[in-house]
Formats: C-alpha cells, sequence, structure tokens
C-alpha cells in the first residue's frame, strides 16, 4: 500500500486511497482512524490537519464520486451523442464510477444513520433522478421514447434497469460487465423480441 507514496502524489491523497482500500475491505464502520493512519503511514495529526474525523472523510470520498459523475455526465450531454448511445454510456459511467466500490463499503453507506451521510447520498439521488430526467426530454426530443411513456414511468423503468444490473442472480447469468450491459439495455430499449 505505501507503493502510493513512489506516486508523487500528497499526503491527504494517500489517506484518501488508502481509506477506499480498508472500506472495500472491512466496510467503514469497522475501520478506525488508527488503522487509517497506521496504513497511510501517517500520523494522527497529518490526518487530523486533511478532516475532522472519520465521517468528514467519508463525506470528502463520497462528494468526490458524486461530482466526477455529474461532471463526466455533463461532457456527454455536451456530446450529443444520440439518445440510445447516452443511456449506453451513462450505465458504463455509472459501472466504472461505484465499480470502484465494495459492497461492503457500499453497504455501510447506504445504511449509515449520521446525518451528513444522509444529506449527501440524498444528493446523489437527486442529481441522478435530474440527469434521468434530461435524458427523458432528449429521448422524447429525438423521438426515440414512445410519446405515451411518461417521465416517472421512465424513471420507474431506469431504477429497474439499475436493479437488474447489480442484481447478484443477474451477475451470475452473465459475469461478464459488458456482456450483461448489453444484454439489460437491449432488454430495456427493444424488449424480448429480436429485430433486424
Amino acid at each position: 500500500m505505501h507503493t502510493l507514496e513512489n506516486m508523487k502524489i500528497s499526503k491527504k491523497e494517500i489517506i484518501i486511497e488508502c481509506s477506499i482500500q480498508l472500506f472495500n475491505q472491512y466496510g467503514f464502520k469497522k475501520v478506525t482512524v488508527e488503522e487509517i493512519c497506521d496504513t497511510s503511514n501517517s500520523s494522527k495529526g497529518t490526518f487530523y490537519k486533511h478532516f475532522s474525523n472519520k465521517i468528514d472523510l467519508i463525506i470528502h470520498i463520497v462528494s468526490a464520486f458524486v461530482n466526477e459523475g455529474n461532471e463526466r455526465f455533463k461532457n456527454l450531454m455536451k456530446e450529443e451523442i444520440g439518445f440510445e448511445m447516452l443511456v449506453k454510456e451513462v450505465l458504463y459511467l455509472k459501472q466504472d464510477i461505484m465499480g470502484k466500490y465494495t459492497i461492503h463499503f457500499l453497504t455501510d453507506l447506504y445504511e449509515s444513520d449520521t446525518l451528513e451521510v444522509q444529506e449527501i447520498l440524498n444528493k446523489l439521488h437527486e442529481d441522478s433522478i435530474n440527469n434521468s430526467l434530461m435524458m427523458y426530454e432528449l429521448g422524447i426530443k429525438q423521438g426515440k421514447i414512445n410519446s405515451h411513456v411518461t417521465s416517472d414511468f421512465f424513471l420507474y423503468q431506469l431504477e429497474i434497469l439499475d436493479k437488474t444490473r447489480t442484481d447478484p442472480r443477474v451477475i451470475k447469468m452473465y459475469p461478464d460487465f459488458k456482456k450483461r450491459n448489453m444484454v439489460i439495455f437491449n432488454q430495456f430499449f427493444y424488449g424480448l423480441v429480436k429485430r433486424d
């Protein structure tokens, strides 16, 4: 883990990277500031210079992936790549970002009763809905979405799509991420009937 020090990154970044490794392995509830300091070869003074406590560190990590997701989504929207390609790219984007975190970390995150963590998760959910509505409007504008499909139903379908992608049964059926996404993506757009 100390190989991070050889990459000329700041002590703060080393603490963050080592924390993510620990949180991914054990979940953040079980990990102490002392363990973070030991793993990152940092003193407690250095830790507290950058973060007021462990929750502050977690908020920093989650805020970073929320901001990264929003920035990358905005860039995709600017590219004007078309509705179908946009949905496909958003699926890859979500997997790329969320794929950096294990079920241990994510479970602790979503089960946290800490107000600050709940606030950042609420922001993540809000941003996700807003981005999805932008996709819906694009799909309607480009004539790719049936005009009878309301925005609420579109959001509902995206929720199902997201749950399907991360369902352990589906992962077992399609362990390869790209193949799994392709099958789910095609199912989302075209249903079961084969088209030419």
